[in-house]
């Protein structure tokens, strides 16, 4: 008896929630669409004006070159931060005379122990 009645009631609520969640993705489709041809017309825009700055740099005499990608970016960086410490270590071994100052006006650094 339990199990009959529990049974009708899951396919009470699916038969409810079918067209509630439908009713939903078409409110939802309605109300998103003057934004989704905004974003279009957008999306178009940037595109024309990408490929006019591109004419313009060929016109110039520059090679139009791609956007880096996020690879070279990386790369990039990690060459500059592996230069960066390379000079510090250059520094820190001639300048131990010069105490660095904290950059928020709270004097100088304390002397690290060797420890």
């Amino acid at each position: 008896m339990n199990r009959k009645f529990y049974t009708k009631w899951i396919l009470v609520v699916i038969i409810l929630l079918i067209p509630i969640v439908g009713t939903y993705i078409l409110l939802y489709l309605h109300t998103t669409a003057p934004y989704r041809e905004e974003s279009a017309k957008t999306k178009k825009l940037v595109q024309l004006w990408e490929s006019e700055q591109q004419k313009k740099a060929q016109i110039k005499g520059k090679t139009s070159s791609p956007q880096p990608s996020a690879e070279n970016i990386i790369q990039d960086a990690e060459k500059s931060q592996t230069n960066t410490a390379r000079k510090d270590n250059k520094t820190t071994s001639t300048e131990k005379t010069t105490p660095k100052m904290s950059p928020f006006g709270l004097g100088p650094y304390p002397e690290i122990p060797k420890d």
